[in-house]
């Protein structure tokens, strides 16, 4: 957010391309990165350069770009949101492990649970009743809502139109476009001969591209702090319980483990 408030009011820098490769996940960052996307777009030219994946919040964060640029196999949209309940059928009884609780409330022990050691994912310790399950729902469907009305807000679609593409569904660069829910097809080269021309800038002009944030070499690099290899904390599988367990009974916009390639670092 701040790095593109600072781009944005920097006189040398005359148009911005944001490279996005995500399969989506919190939903309070993508939004965060989204407005400070819109705010940067009103001043200078914002492209998005999408990856393999930019679906869900992949795709949340590109929409108020003022061209998305997809290569044709991209796998984009992705327009909605997940939410469940994961919670103790009798798992932990089997593996031994117990919890204890006082709670003053019917609902206080809602989100009481065992956490797995190591893993950091809290199991809660029973179902939702009939009302918290149609709470649970009310929420999910409100978020929807809020995520297609930005989306038609962001492309100049109508909500009606993004309904009729969204419910999670995703598209190839191809069909995205064909959709409109893409403008161009290529890669970032593409991407950046795209901001140079909205910057008013000529092919043979010299100019100089930027990376940010710049490489900080292997050994600047935050060290996990999971007692797992990287590999295992990396894993989408692994991701989406972590999502769950830090969101339960909370829509958030990510895609499914399976329904996206490996992305490549």
């Amino acid at each position: 957010e701040k790095v593109f408030e600072r781009l944005a009011g920097s006189r040398s820098v005359k148009a911005v391309v944001f490279r996005v490769d995500s399969p989506g996940g919190d939903g309070m960052a993508s939004d965060l990165v989204a407005e400070a996307i819109r705010k940067c777009a009103k001043c200078k030219p914002v492209i998005v350069s999408q990856g393999q994946v930019a679906g869900s919040g992949g795709y949340w964060i590109s929409m108020y770009a003022d061209t998305i640029v997809a290569g044709p196999g991209t796998v984009t949209g992705s327009i909605g949101v997940i939410g469940g309940w994961i919670y103790d059928k009798g798992f932990t009884d089997k593996i031994g492990m117990t919890y204890d609780l006082v709670k003053r409330g019917e609902r206080a022990d809602i989100w009481n649970g065992v956490t797995l050691p190591f893993l950091g994912i809290t199991i809660p310790g029973r179902n939702l009743t009939d009302a918290e399950r149609g709470r649970v729902e009310e929420i999910i469907r409100k978020y929807y809502d809020i995520f297609v009305k930005k989306v038609a807000e962001g492309r100049g679609m109508t909500e009606e139109e993004i309904r009729k593409i969204a419910e999670g569904h995703f598209y190839s660069g191809l069909d995205g476009k064909e959709i409109g829910l893409v403008d161009e097809i290529g890669g970032l080269m593409t991407a950046i001969a795209i901001a140079q021309e909205k910057a008013g800038l000529k092919p043979d002009d010299e100019i100089e591209i930027i990376e940010i944030p710049k490489y900080k070499g292997l050994f600047k690099l935050p060290l996990p702090k999971s007692p797992f290899p990287v590999q295992f904390t990396d894993n989408p599988v692994y991701k989406y319980l972590k999502m769950y367990s830090d969101n339960p009974g909370y829509p958030f916009p990510m895609m499914l483990p399976g329904t996206y390639p490996e992305m490549e670092e």
